[in-house]
């Protein structure tokens, strides 16, 4: 039996009598709430509570399991699923009835054992005044009630992250597998996106249907492009994750197979066709490498070889696969590098616009915003209109929506964050820590600088993503804290070869 598995389930004893007997019973229950609401609710909504209520049960003895489950829904199954629930006329999502049965069990959990908050004080202040402030002021200026629910919606996944993994990681153990299946969901959704662009561009399209509606936003933009709606951000912030994972815990035996899955990261990064998601990647596996430097030595220059070798290796040989051979595929690539009518001027000049105009909304309420709920009205050059609440900018949508005051909160918040991370991160001697502050501290830097051309902050994976990041070194601060006063510290993971 594979040592993943046979840590998950027998050291931490699922497999126990009393936990058959308790499994059984679930699974009593579960098919009673099936036959019970299938005559009563949508498919889908009552596969999103069993999913809930499953992740919720065994989250008890695999705490890291309900925190990493939105990032599974988001890379496998999609953002914004339609749950097929309507409740006052706003649909609800998949993932909001998925949470309701999970975050019930672990709100149950910490009330039994009167556990105490480790949510990082100052971010987490910062935040929720930065989300308040954009909320009062979209009421205040009588913004559009569903954007604004639909923006507080979103943007409330920021701070239920970082709450939910405070509640449930109190182990150093529980950090190292919450990290893990983050990144094996994302390497189970670059084998998703192998899989859509082999059959998008080998059979004809009326055969392809089936395949392209896996990716809502697939489509032709100088040449093949299947973009995941979830997942393509994920392809960019495990990227460092995973690096990390090379420089710290290159003979554990765990993060060999996470590395070895590596390419169909490359590859769900490759297929989006996304050019900003690429220098994301690129700048990040440089910029970890080179922090990598403090503590690792001479791994980081074996780590970067194998890495290159690794995409070079996926870039000549499997790539292909996916899209005809190595001529299309050099074909795709260069669409997207080479400017076209659709991709270079045209496209830049759209998104200029669209920046000057929210600038432009922005200067009106200089200081506090136009709050959630606001949109803009723009044209192109053949005078064509367009409505956006978000937009490609992603500093300009922050002026936009907080003013002056939002932005220094929310970058106030980011700053105090990669503080703590990079602080942290020279003072630890311990690998998992290193792996967590540094993987997840240079994501953030991307996804940050990344936004003025790749707006992905106001999303459900993207606020759900900056919130699990900003949580990370408080965490890891409170683990380090407990393990020194010796109350209550218990960790399984050993050395390297161990895990």
């Amino acid at each position: 039996m594979p040592a993943f598995t046979k840590t998950l389930f027998f050291r931490q004893g699922l497999l126990r009598k009393p936990a058959r007997l308790n499994l059984a019973a679930m699974l009593v229950a579960a098919a009673v709430l099936v036959a019970i609401s299938a005559s009563l609710l949508p498919a889908m909504c009552v596969l999103a509570l069993l999913l809930g209520s499953v992740v919720g049960f065994f989250s008890g003895r695999f705490p890291w399991l309900g925190v990493a489950s939105p990032v599974a829904v988001f890379s496998l199954l999609g953002a914004g699923i339609f749950s097929g629930v309507t409740i006052l006329g706003a649909q609800i999502n998949f993932i909001d009835v998925m949470l309701l049965p999970a975050l019930a069990f672990a709100l149950l959990r910490a009330a039994r054992r009167h556990q105490a908050l480790t949510y990082p004080k100052a971010a987490f202040i910062l935040i929720v005044a930065w989300v308040g402030l954009m909320v009062a002021t979209g009421i205040y200026h009588g913004n559009s009630p569903e954007l604004l629910r639909n923006e507080l919606h979103t943007m409330s996944f920021l701070p239920l992250a970082f709450v939910w993994a405070a509640l449930e990681i109190r182990r150093r153990r529980d950090l190292w597998l919450m990290l893990c299946t983050i990144g094996i969901v994302v390497t189970l959704a670059g084998v998703k996106s192998t899989i859509v662009s082999f059959f998008v561009t080998h059979y004809p399209r009326g055969e392809s249907y089936i395949w392209q509606a896996l990716t809502p936003y697939a489509g032709s933009i100088g040449g093949s492009r299947t973009m995941l709606n979830g997942a393509d951000l994920m392809f960019v912030v495990v990227v460092p994750i995973l690096v990390a994972v090379a420089l710290f815990a290159p003979r554990c035996r765990t993060s060999f197979w996470l590395l070895a899955s590596s390419p169909f990261v490359i590859m769900g990064l490759l297929f989006s066709m996304t050019r900003t998601h690429w220098a994301a990647a690129i700048a990040s596996m440089l910029l970890t490498l080179c922090l990598g430097l403090l503590k690792s030595g001479g791994q980081t220059l074996r780590a970067g070889l194998v890495l290159s070798a690794t995409a070079v290796i996926v870039i000549v040989l499997i790539a292909p696969l996916s899209t005809g051979g190595i001529k299309d595929f050099g074909g795709l690539m260069a669409d997207r590098l080479v400017p076209t009518d659709i991709t270079g001027a045209q496209n830049i000049d759209m998104r200029h616009r669209e920046a000057d105009r929210m600038l432009e909304a922005a200067r009106e309420h200089l200081l506090l915003g136009n709050g959630f709920g606001a949109s803009i009205d723009f044209n192109d050059e053949f005078g064509n209109g367009f409505t956006t609440h978000t937009g490609h900018n992603g500093m300009a949508w922050l002026f936009f929506k907080s003013g002056i005051a939002g932005l220094i909160l929310f970058y106030l918040a980011i700053a105090v964050t990669l503080k703590d991370s990079f602080q942290l991160y020279r003072r630890t001697h311990d690998w998992v820590y290193e792996i967590a502050l540094l993987g997840t501290g240079i994501a953030l830097v991307v996804v940050i600088a990344m936004s003025p051309l790749s707006n992905r902050l106001p999303t459900l994976e993207g606020a759900y993503f900056v919130g699990l990041a900003m949580v990370i070194p408080r965490l890891v601060k409170s683990l380090n804290d407990e393990k020194t006063r010796g109350a209550g510290y218990t960790d399984t993971i050993g050395s390297k070869e161990q895990a």
